[in-house]
């Protein structure tokens, strides 16, 4: 029949009618909140063909044809709708799993405890509604879904460097059966890592000094005697994390030199500007103790400056060659 097939499977059923969809055309809640009126539409096209009967002889035969068609089309539809439900029902069930595993990675303990049950609880009755009702299976689906959310939780932790924290929560959910750990393994070796190079940093820190203080002399110059005490000192940490605080305190020391440089170069250039002024450089320096100091820091820069100073009288740079520019400043009246 035209029209039956039409209200299955889309099309337009006069000139004049908007186009239809088709039932088996919808998934989900859409095909499951149609079957009513999917079933109702069949009944009616089976009746309006049977009301034009020309006789009731007529009318019994097509009706014991028709009820037959009609039973066939009513059993296809409930067998779509139960399949349709079954389906939306999966989804609904997989999206408010998914929300509970936010909630549990991104919360606190008490909300993630909170989340492992609705987790846990939703798991297995979407499996029910599957017809799987095997124990084992369900318990084994329940770890699956709480090991995603266990693993994101450390995960969370482990960003926000927090792997003690992590530590704790992984090796408590070991413990209670809640963390598959061959599907966390690469996490929890990421954790395990993590969790050595956290305590490595620290022994590093306590031995160097916040900003490499326990480094440096008053004047904030890198001192010798201090870099190889610390580094003597790092030979008593324990073997798992002695190497990497040893190259912590390499990263320290590299970064105390290069601001060392940095200051070194600045007391370079204002050195440079006080004898191009005309300041004598020993009275500069005498006047700078920090900045010279620096300066005697880093080889041939005394040296460089003293030479660029005998070259300069009261600001004027002359050359090496004769140029008679000496005899013209030298000339030049005393404000005495």
């Amino acid at each position: 029949m035209r029209r039956v097939r039409i209200e299955s499977y889309g099309g337009q059923l006069d000139p004049n009618s908007p186009m239809k969809d088709g039932y088996y055309n919808l998934r989900n809640d859409e095909a499951v909140a149609q079957t009513g009126a999917f079933q109702a539409a069949i009944k009616k096209h089976y009746d309006d063909v049977l009301a034009t009967a020309s006789n009731d002889a007529v009318k019994r035969m097509l009706s014991k044809s028709f009820n037959k068609g009609y039973q066939s089309e009513f059993d296809s539809a409930a067998k779509f709708h139960i399949g349709q439900r079954n389906n939306a029902q999966k989804i609904h069930s997989a999206a408010r799993i998914q929300e509970a595993q936010q909630q549990g990675v991104l919360g606190d303990e008490s909300k993630y405890r909170g989340a492992y049950a609705i987790v846990a609880a939703m798991t297995e009755k979407s499996l029910k509604q599957q017809g799987i009702t095997d124990r084992k299976t369900i318990s084994s689906a329940i770890q699956d879904q709480t090991s995603k959310m266990a693993i994101g939780r450390i995960q969370r932790l482990m960003s926000e460097e927090d792997y003690e924290a992590a530590r704790v929560f992984a090796e408590g959910e070991i413990a209670a059966g809640r963390l598959d750990e061959l599907s966390a393994g690469k996490t929890l070796t990421a954790l395990r890592n993590g969790v050595t190079q956290q305590k490595a940093f620290k022994a590093a820190d306590a031995i160097t000094g916040t900003n490499g203080a326990n480094l440096i002399d008053a004047d904030g110059m890198v001192n010798p005697d201090k870099i190889n005490a610390a580094y003597e000192e790092a030979k008593k940490l324990p073997a798992d994390i002695r190497k990497a605080a040893v190259l912590q305190i390499d990263r320290v020391k590299t970064r105390l030199k290069d601001l060392e440089n940095m200051a070194t170069g600045d007391a370079q250039a204002e050195a440079l500007k006080a004898i191009t002024g005309g300041q004598d450089f020993a009275t500069w320096m005498i006047q700078n103790p920090k900045e010279a100091r620096l300066l005697f820091s880093r080889r041939g820069a005394v040296s460089t400056l003293q030479n660029f100073q005998k070259k300069t009288v009261k600001g004027q740079l002359y050359a090496d060659t004769a140029t008679d520019r000496g005899n013209e400043v030298m000339a030049l009246p005393s404000k005495s």
